[in-house]
């Protein structure tokens, strides 16, 4: 919040004219000589790869969620992807892949976000923006909609023999020991029904890491952002619950919190056929004294306030990138500044 308010009142004053010593408020509070810590040669380190991406960054996003949507198709045989894998479509080995793959895309769109809003809140809020205006969120959905959770985290894919995995395997004696998660309870908030509760002992570590960042990703995106809570909310809730098939308690809460973002934006008919979301809600998350999201209040003041609240931290945003690389000229043209007004409203306000 300190850092949020701070770059606020730097983009005042750079709009009443006051752009005067504006960089040198960066480093007021660095003492010359003062040896760095290991930390802080860390959030240089984030700083220096921030500063030399800004304008690949948005270019970095699409071709990853491009290839995010290419290892979704598990089954499909068009694309590169699929047609590179063709000749071993007798084996194993294309959905072992695909697999990998949505893993190390998940985690590095997960370094990335956390290490920026680490630096600094703006850096989050850029590659966030940019996450949201790619529909990053239509891609979640898709995840859940292509395939079924319960086969999928059962799905446990053949090891090469001679692979790096099998291999340490043999030395490791942790190698199977993990907490599993138990499976659904009797009463569930999916169609399907579980008569006994059942403990899974064998199951896919790796679809619960790449869940767990694609949904825990969602969660930050649109968290505070009401224009993006509407748009989410306007999609198919039962794609999403999809995910609490199998109960994880990391699954559950973040996929309940974002229902509890969606919920003061739902009418009463949708609340009423939903109580027992809602009573999950207050079950697994966590509650604040000022918990008042299942009532309405204001609900449309809101609505109407979300496309500025958008716009301005789209600007703070430019703003910040511009003072950044030193790009910010003395004065800009009419039709220059015409121009960066329409780009911070891509996103169909």
């Amino acid at each position: 919040m300190i850092q949020l308010w701070d770059e606020r009142d730097k983009f005042m004053k750079q709009e009443r004219g006051w752009d005067k010593d504006l960089e040198d408020d960066d480093d007021k509070y660095n003492e010359k000589g003062h040896k760095k810590s290991h930390e802080e040669i860390i959030l240089d380190r984030v700083e220096k790869v921030y500063s030399q991406s800004i304008k690949h960054l948005n270019s970095f996003i699409t071709v990853i969620l491009k290839f995010m949507l290419a290892s979704m198709s598990f089954k499909s045989r068009e694309g590169h992807i699929d047609s590179f894998y063709s000749k071993f479509k007798d084996t194993n080995i294309p959905y072992r892949a695909k697999d990998i793959g949505l893993k190390a895309v998940s985690a590095v769109l997960d370094v990335l976000v956390n290490w920026y809003k680490i630096s600094h809140i703006v850096k989050f809020e850029y590659i966030s923006t940019i996450l949201f205006d790619s529909r990053y969120y239509l891609l979640v959905f898709k995840y859940f909609y292509m395939h079924s959770p319960l086969e999928n985290a059962l799905n446990i894919p053949d090891i090469p023999a001679n692979g790096f995995f099998n291999r340490a395997s043999k030395h490791s004696s942790e190698w199977d020991q993990s907490n599993p998660p138990p499976s659904l309870p009797a009463e569930t908030l999916t169609p399907h029904k579980a008569q006994a509760t059942e403990v899974i002992k064998i199951y896919s570590h790796r679809y619960f890491f790449t869940t767990i960042n694609f949904l825990w990703l969602l969660r930050r995106i649109i968290k505070g952002k009401t224009q993006r809570i509407i748009i989410l909310a306007e999609l198919p809730p039962a794609t999403l619950r999809k995910a609490m098939v199998i109960y994880q308690a990391d699954i559950w809460e973040t996929v309940l919190e974002i229902f509890k973002e969606e919920v003061p934006f739902c009418g009463r008919k949708w609340k009423y056929n939903n109580m027992n979301l809602v009573s999950a809600i207050y079950m697994h998350c966590k509650t604040k004294l000022k918990d008042d999201w299942l009532y309405n209040g204001d609900v449309n003041q809101e609505i109407d306030d979300a496309p500025s609240q958008e716009i301005a931290i789209r600007a703070l945003i430019q703003f910040y990138n511009k003072r950044l690389l030193h790009t910010q000229e003395t004065e800009d043209d009419f039709f220059t500044f015409a121009l960066e007004s329409l780009s911070t409203n891509d996103y169909g306000l």
